[in-house]
């Protein structure tokens, strides 16, 4: 099974850049549900503070800034990391702004207003753009990382090479981390409806905790297990 487009979305972290402040709620609401978390800022100080310390896989930015230049913001970003997707969004499509935005190499221009489902198509491009040519790093509490892409744990001296179903199981627990997942749900997303064996799920767990660390997953006696990352 692929993995999904909103699974992607679901453990990165966004920056989104407005001087007004003037996000519609759909917006808003659409970047809660399919997001890990969003950082909302009004000013390119607070950005590149923002970029700098939370480092999020994601920048949304307008491009209408009164006393600054936000595509000298955007460009120094791109100078250092010719990934990392860039969606714009402006009121203004001049052919000055049109040109420096091409440059940026965006997954999306987006005119305001912004419609959601307009928005919404340039998120699901996103995740596209970052399972084609990404390179995702989950970073654990123990300092473990998980590489999206390649599917593997990484520590200071080792990349460890997850098996399809470990893989499917912690991203299926990163997706929804700090919620319960019951062991029904989690037998019907890796195995279907075939059946597997009380000592087969057991495995599957163990073995995955030894990868990625003992109390990274949490079983909840008699209701089901969650991720806590903290």
């Amino acid at each position: 099974m692929k993995t999904s487009l909103k699974n992607v979305l679901k453990i990165l972290t966004v920056l989104y850049i407005d001087e007004e402040n003037a996000i519609p709620q759909s917006i808003k609401q659409a970047l809660k549900m399919f997001t890990k978390e969003v950082f909302f800022v009004n000013n390119l100080t607070e950005a590149t503070n923002i970029y700098n310390t939370k480092h999020p896989q994601i920048i949304i930015s307008e491009v209408t800034f009164k006393d600054e230049n936000c595509f000298d913001f955007l460009n120094t970003i791109r100078e250092y990391n010719h990934l990392i997707p860039i969606i714009i969004t402006s009121k203004n499509k001049d052919e000055e702004i049109l040109l420096q935005s091409i440059r940026l190499q965006l997954i999306d221009f987006i005119e305001k207003p912004i419609k959601i489902e307009k928005f919404i198509f340039a998120l699901n491009n996103t995740a596209k753009h970052i399972l084609h040519f990404g390179d995702i790093n989950i970073i654990f509490a123990n300092n473990l990382k998980y590489n999206y892409i390649a599917k593997t744990i990484k520590d200071n001296k080792k990349n460890i090479h997850l098996t399809k179903n470990e893989a499917r199981l912690l991203e299926l627990l990163l997706a929804n981390e700090g919620q319960m997942i019951t062991k029904e749900d989690i037998e019907l997303y890796i195995w279907g409806e075939e059946y597997v064996s009380e000592s087969a799920f057991k495995s599957l767990f163990k073995r995955l905790r030894d990868k990625i660390g003992k109390d990274t997953i949490k079983n909840i006696s008699g209701q089901g297990y969650l991720l806590s990352n903290n």
